[in-house]
């Protein structure tokens, strides 16, 4: 895009393929179009610039506009020399950022396009998407790839609506469909839009580099404008499959940027790989190296082992260079507490079995054989469903799909601390405790079977990363888990009372750090409603009902 800022009379003025890019410009303050000159005019003042040039950063610079353009480079030095001060205003945004997200934006901004790459490593919960969003827009990325969890696939285009008042065509490509049809989605999705920002999980993206067809292949070959890696943490081992490939990928984008809330989940030398694809001159190219420069490497027979770490101020001063890190409870304006969505797509034997069920209902629903007074046994299976299993004509619960167990491991990677994990059936405990025993964490139970709250509570105090499956109707009154900051809801009852005692389980007084809810979602299922419901504070059987009722 060929764009020039130059001076026009007393005013900044944008001239070039403007009307590409008008909608933007109508965000910037005292725009004015100038149909002689055909060309965008703004205010003669220091404001102006900064966001017209942030908006468009890779835009000509004409005439006087070069010493304009030092004053502000000066400014803006001055102010963002520290993290802990003020900061200005994010330029072009929709949603008002806190402090911390301000400091943020300034510190990726001013990185990638000084180095390229850069990462945010802020908690689960500060907002890191919405920070992410705002750098997309102000950096003018129009081919933008994401590669995240897949847990976090279908949150992207929620966090688009909510954080960008510029229209991207966004395409979620969710493992419902095969990695062949993912790949072709989004060669015409990129092509019918001209660009646009593509969203996949971490272990489709690197499939078959060699092959075009494949998605591996494809995205080495497009031109990327931004590559985001949210949760950048999973791509930690040097000789992954992941981490390898997105070294590869990095040489041919332009902008490289790392999410996470924990950048080093097991040792500094985590860090490495991330950096290798984020800037590969913070760490350089050689693993061996790097290790034999801040590690303490012991030998035991033909194994070497790390004992220790060495020139950890220096690591420290690299690893800040690179990346920007701030904790939950250092962020002053962040809510004590914070609400995310997680999703899953149901397996096709879960699908059929929901869906089979769905149609029983709608039928009873519209011919009347079903009220809110007779509809609780017929919900609570069509719930169980969406856990995982169905009851057969002996009464027994029979497996027909794990999709809310892989998501509960999905989320349960990216949170190395004690978590507590609310239930409404039995089999959902069962599940919290075998992804527990798959992931090595210890895992305790309170329900009307089991009561080990004192067990979890002493497993935290001695620092382990402690899960405690929680029975909804048993976490009531009077029980405190503020051990924990990380709350997941697996599943929920239709009891508004009963969801508001369990929130107060560990937002509560004894509670020193702020809290996040993660609740499990399986996308198009009942799920969806009872959190509506909740989150209205309706009735959720009779939303359930109103809305069968309503269906086709």
């Amino acid at each position: 895009m060929n764009l020039t800022i130059h001076m026009h009379g007393d005013r900044i003025a944008l001239s070039g393929q403007t009307y590409v890019v008008r909608e933007a410009i109508k965000a910037i303050p005292g725009h004015r179009w100038d149909p002689d000159g055909r060309l965008w005019t703004f205010p003669c003042t220091m404001d102006s610039y900064r966001l017209v040039h942030a908006m468009f950063p890779f835009a000509k610079l004409d005439g006087s506009m070069h010493v304009l353009a030092e004053q502000a480079r000066k400014l803006e030095d001055a102010m963002l020399a520290k993290h802990d001060v003020d900061a200005p205003p994010v330029p072009v945004e929709k949603s008002n950022s806190w402090l911390h997200q301000r400091q943020a934006f300034w510190f990726a901004y001013h990185r990638l396009q000084a180095k390229r790459g850069a990462m945010l490593a802020l908690d689960m919960g500060c907002g890191k998407s919405k920070v992410a969003i705002d750098l997309i827009n102000n950096l003018d990325c129009r081919h933008v790839l994401i590669t995240c969890p897949t847990s976090v696939v279908n949150v992207w285009p929620e966090q688009f609506e909510v954080h960008s008042h510029i229209t991207h065509p966004i395409l979620a490509c969710n493992n419902s469909r095969s990695i062949e049809r993912r790949t072709r989605e989004a060669k015409d999705f990129l092509w019918e839009h001209g660009g646009g920002v593509v969203v996949i999980n971490h272990e489709a993206v690197w499939r078959k580099p060699t092959d075009v067809d494949m998605f591996g292949g494809f995205a080495l070959g497009h031109n990327w404008d931004m590559v985001i890696v949210d949760e950048c943490h999973r791509a930690k081992s040097p000789g992954g499959k992941l981490s390898r490939y997105l070294y590869r990928l990095a040489q041919s984008t332009r902008y490289r940027l790392g999410l996470t809330g924990t950048p080093a989940p097991h040792s500094i030398l985590d860090i490495y790989a991330q950096a290798r694809f984020l800037d590969d001159s913070v760490f350089g190219t050689n693993y061996t190296s790097h290790r034999a420069e801040f590690a303490i490497v012991s030998s035991f027979g033909t194994f070497n082992k790390v004992v220790g770490f060495k020139n950890t101020d220096k690591f420290s001063e690299k690893f800040h260079e690179l990346a920007i890190q701030m904790k939950a409870e250092d962020t002053l304006d962040l809510p004590d507490k914070v609400h995310m969505n997680r999703y899953c797509e149901l397996s096709a034997p879960e699908r059929r079995a929901y869906d089979d069920m769905k149609k029983e209902m709608i039928a009873e629903v519209k011919g009347g054989t079903i009220t809110a007074a007779n509809a609780l046994v017929r919900l609570l299976r069509l719930a169980q469903i969406v856990q995982g299993t169905v009851t057969n004509d002996m009464g027994t619960p029979v497996v027909v799909g794990e999709s809310k167990r892989e998501l509960l491991r999905d989320v349960l990677e990216d949170i190395e601390e004690p978590v507590v994990v609310f239930c409404r059936f039995t089999c959902d405990i069962d599940t919290a405790f075998y992804v527990a025993g798959d992931l090595g964490r210890p895992c305790f139970q309170l329900s009307g079977e089991r009561k080990q709250l004192d067990e979890w509570k002493a497993a935290c105090a001695q620092g382990q990363p402690a899960i405690i499956a929680v029975q909804i109707q048993a976490g009531g009154v009077g029980i405190s888990m503020v051990q924990a900051r990380y709350c997941i809801y697996l599943s929920k009852g239709f009891n508004l009372g009963e969801y508001e005692q369990s929130l107060a389980r560990v937002h509560r007084p004894g509670q020193s750090e702020k809290v996040t809810y993660i609740h499990l979602v399986a996308k198009g299922t009942i799920d969806e409603v009872i959190n509506r419901a909740l989150a209205q504070r309706k009735d959720t059987v009779e939303m359930i009902l109103t809305e069968l009722g309503g269906a086709e």
